[in-house]
C-alpha cells in the first residue's frame, strides 16, 4: 500500500516536473530547439518560432537540415554534428533559413543529451539572434575597410605628391645648373668671337694703314695670318649654327646605311691641304666597303671637327691615322694623331660646356673648344658616344661608337 502511493506521488511529481519546464522554456527570451540523434526536431520554444516565423506544428517532427538550414552550411552543421555525437558541447554562430527563406544570424550554445546510461540520444540549442549584432559588425567591417583603403590613396598621393615635389627639386636644380652652364658657355663663345673678330680687323687696320711700307715678304705673312683669323672666325661661327640648331631641336636626323669610306674620303680631300701645310700625313684604314648606320651630314661634321683637331695638335712631320673597329652592337670609328697629347685635367674637362680647354695648335692655330661639344652631341642623336685615349707628348685616339641596330 505504501509502495503504491509513492510510485503514485512519484508519477505525480514527474509529471509536474516536465509541465513546469515546459512552462520554463516557453518564458525564456531566447530560442531553444532540441533534436533527436538524427536531427529531427522534437521541440521547440514560442520564442524560436517568433525568431524564425514558423509555427511549433510545422517544426516538430521535420529535418532540420531540410527545414533550417542553408545548402552551403549544411556540411559545417554535420561536422559540428559529429563532435556533438561524442559528448562537446560549443558556442557558436550560425544561421537559420526562416520560413520566408530569409536568414537570421544567431549565437548557439549546444550541447548533447544522454540518457541515464550515458547515451547520447539527442540535442539542445539555445538560440540568440545577433542579426543587428551581424549588421553592425559588417558595417564596422565596411567601414574599416574604406578607411583602409582611404589610408591607403592618401599615402599613395603623399607619396605621388613627394616624388613629384623631388622630381620639381631635380628639375629647378638641373635648370638652374643648365642655366649657369650656358651663361659660362656663352661668356666664353662671345669672347671668342670678339677676339677672332679684334685679331682680324687688327691684321686689315695694319695692312691698310701701312700697305705702302710693307715689304712683299711682309703683306705675305700678315694676309696668312687674316686667313687663319678668318678661317677660324668661319669655323667658329659654322659650329655655333650647328648647335643652335640642336638646341632648337630644328636639326634634321635622318640616319641610313651609308659607306663610310666614301664619306671619310670626303672630308680628307677638303682637310689634306690644312695637312700638307705641316706636312702631315694621313692615313684612312677604312675598308672601302665598311657600311654604318648614321646620318651622313652628322657623321660629316663629327670626324672633320676631330680630323682638323688631330692636324691642329699635330706638329709637322706627324701622322694621323683613321680607322674602324667593332664589337656585338657597335661600330667604333677612331682618329688617331701624333699629337701633343693631353694632361689629365684636360681630358676629364673636354666635352663639359662650363669649361674652357681652349689651346692653341702646334703653330699658333686658334680653337674655339665647340667642335668637341657639337661631336658628342651629334654621337648621342645617333645613341651613340664618344671617348678618347690621351697621353701629353705621345698623341690623342677619339673614338666614335655607333649603334648597329
Amino acid at each position: 500500500m505504501v509502495s503504491a502511493e509513492k510510485n503514485k506521488i512519484i508519477s505525480n511529481l514527474e509529471w509536474n516536473e516536465i509541465d513546469f519546464l515546459y512552462f520554463i522554456y516557453e518564458q525564456l527570451q531566447e530560442g531553444l530547439i532540441v533534436l533527436d540523434i538524427d536531427d529531427n526536431i522534437i521541440f521547440v520554444n514560442a520564442k524560436l518560432c517568433e525568431l524564425i516565423g514558423y509555427t511549433k506544428e510545422e517544426l516538430i517532427g521535420k529535418s532540420a537540415f531540410d527545414t533550417l538550414y542553408f545548402d552551403e552550411d549544411k556540411e559545417m552543421m554535420r561536422t559540428r554534428n559529429t563532435f556533438r555525437q561524442k559528448g562537446v558541447s560549443e558556442l557558436y554562430e550560425f544561421r537559420f533559413k526562416k520560413k520566408d527563406n530569409h536568414p537570421i544570424h544567431l549565437l548557439i550554445n549546444a550541447s548533447s543529451l544522454k540518457d541515464k546510461s550515458g547515451n547520447i540520444r539527442g540535442f539542445m540549442a539555445s538560440c540568440i539572434d545577433i542579426s543587428q549584432r551581424k549588421i553592425e559588425e559588417d558595417r564596422n567591417k565596411q567601414l574599416f575597410n574604406e578607411l583602409i583603403e582611404t589610408k591607403l590613396l592618401l599615402e599613395q598621393n603623399l607619396d605621388q605628391k613627394n616624388i613629384l615635389i623631388d622630381e620639381l627639386i631635380e628639375t629647378k636644380t638641373a635648370l638652374q645648373q643648365s642655366n649657369a652652364e650656358k651663361d659660362k658657355f656663352f661668356s666664353i663663345i662671345t669672347h671668342d668671337l670678339k677676339n677672332a673678330f679684334s685679331g682680324f680687323l687688327n691684321y686689315i687696320k695694319l695692312v691698310s694703314d701701312d700697305i705702302e711700307s710693307l715689304t712683299i715678304q711682309e703683306l705675305s705673312i700678315f694676309i696668312k695670318q687674316m686667313q687663319i683669323s678668318s678661317e677660324s672666325l668661319f669655323k667658329l661661327l659654322e659650329n655655333l649654327l650647328e648647335w643652335s640648331k640642336i638646341k632648337r631641336g630644328a636639326i634634321n636626323f635622318t640616319p641610313l646605311e651609308h659607306n663610310i669610306k666614301l664619306i671619310m674620303d670626303q672630308i680628307v680631300n677638303i682637310l689634306i691641304i690644312s695637312a700638307n701645310n705641316k706636312n702631315i700625313k694621313i692615313i684612312n684604314k677604312i675598308g672601302n666597303h665598311q657600311i654604318a648606320y648614321v646620318d651622313p651630314q652628322m657623321f660629316n661634321t663629327i670626324f672633320r671637327n676631330l680630323i682638323q683637331n688631330a692636324i691642329k695638335y699635330t706638329p709637322a712631320n706627324g701622322t694621323i691615322e683613321i680607322g674602324h673597329t667593332e664589337d656585338d652592337n657597335f661600330d667604333v670609328f677612331y682618329v688617331k694623331d701624333s699629337g701633343i697629347g693631353m694632361s689629365p685635367e684636360i681630358k676629364n674637362n673636354l666635352f663639359k660646356i662650363e669649361k674652357k680647354t681652349l689651346r692653341e695648335g702646334t703653330e699658333g692655330e686658334p680653337s674655339t673648344g665647340l667642335g668637341l661639344l657639337l661631336s658628342k652631341e651629334f654621337a648621342e642623336l645617333h645613341n651613340g658616344r664618344i671617348y678618347l685615349d690621351s697621353e701629353e707628348n705621345i698623341g690623342s685616339t677619339f673614338y666614335v661608337a655607333f649603334p648597329k641596330n
